[in-house]
């Protein structure tokens, strides 16, 4: 007897099937009549996903994510198996962040890992993925940006806030503030040695020692191993802030950030913010505090120091 169809993989399930049945291209009323029909943290949600700057890359994203959760609930009845895999996936998306103003969107960073979670390996997710990249790249040679100004180039130390994507990820942009990536959409790019198929298979598992979070969390000491992949992202990156936001089934990460925050100080002189709260909960700091908390730090950290760095550089000068 087949459980009932309840849940929020059902609830999933049928968003699933509204996305897969929508055109490959929407107009603003369009995304509007459909955010209407939607129940509101999912309209949120949506209207975020399908503003205009990000559409065209989101499209194929979505119904991508779509396809995986209909593969998922059809399984069973096609006698296949249905496994959950690991995050830790190694993403693209890394030397147009190098840019300032970024030409990428801030939410084509989930969109990134979002697309090796559920589809990697499939023609329609490498078709995404270079959907991504072209949007990105359209925008830099058009000179697009969602602010007047570029005010702050964050890295994300461990991840982000993922229960309003409007609240986080577009609405910095509107601030000026770029998200330059989080510790699932870093990797530290390796040679694969394809000259048999045993090399091959070998630096794949060296890769996947390497992935993300894995590279930092499980070394042999985290901190050490935490801080200097995050210094070497922020220089390279020229990332003029850091920010850290916690998950509370990775507890782990809170007992050495205060140092991991300390040595980054010292050694980028890049200030670092702490958010307390859960990356998946908004019950436990809503949108607001934390949007509050973004604009006090740049404002009067990250706009500060950047303005005492111009008046050195000017008494230089003169």
């Amino acid at each position: 007897m087949q459980p009932p169809p309840d849940g929020l993989f059902h609830r999933l399930e049928q968003l699933a099937t509204i996305i897969s049945a929508l055109p490959d291209e929407l107009g603003d009323e369009e995304v509007v009549g459909l955010c209407r029909v939607l129940p509101p943290d999912t309209s949120r949600a949506m209207a975020a996903a399908l503003a205009p700057h990000v559409r065209r890359g989101s499209l194929p994203f979505l119904k991508l994510t779509a396809a995986w959760i209909q593969r998922a609930r059809q399984a069973r009845e096609r006698g296949r198996k249905v496994m959950l895999i690991p995050f830790n996936f190694p993403p693209d998306l890394y030397d147009l962040h190098k840019f300032s103003p970024c030409p990428v969107p801030n939410i084509y960073n989930l969109f990134s890992y979002g697309i090796r979670f559920t589809s990697w390996g499939l023609a329609n997710a490498v078709e995404a993925m270079r959907t991504l990249v072209q949007v990105s790249r359209d925008r830099r040679q058009q000179g697009l940006y969602p602010a007047p100004q570029e005010v702050a180039r964050c890295l994300w130390l461990y991840v982000g806030y993922y229960f309003d994507l409007w609240g986080l990820f577009n609405w910095m942009e509107q601030q000026g503030i770029t998200y330059l990536h989080d510790a699932l959409s870093l990797c530290m790019p390796l040679h694969y040695d394809t000259t048999s198929k045993e090399t091959m298979l070998d630096s794949l598992a060296e890769a996947v020692f390497d992935y993300p979070m894995t590279r930092q969390m499980g070394a042999h000491t985290m901190s050490l191993a935490w801080m200097e992949d995050m210094v070497q992202h922020i220089q390279d990156l020229n990332a003029n802030c850091a920010v850290f936001s916690g998950h509370h089934a990775c507890k782990q990460t809170w007992s050495v950030f205060s140092k991991v925050k300390a040595d980054i100080i010292q050694r980028t002189g890049v200030p670092v913010l702490c958010l307390q709260g859960d990356a998946w909960s908004r019950q436990m700091t809503s949108t607001s505090a934390v949007q509050e908390e973004i604009v006090a730090f740049v404002d009067s950290v990250v706009a500060r120091k950047a303005r005492r760095s111009e008046r050195r550089r000017n008494k230089k000068v003169i």
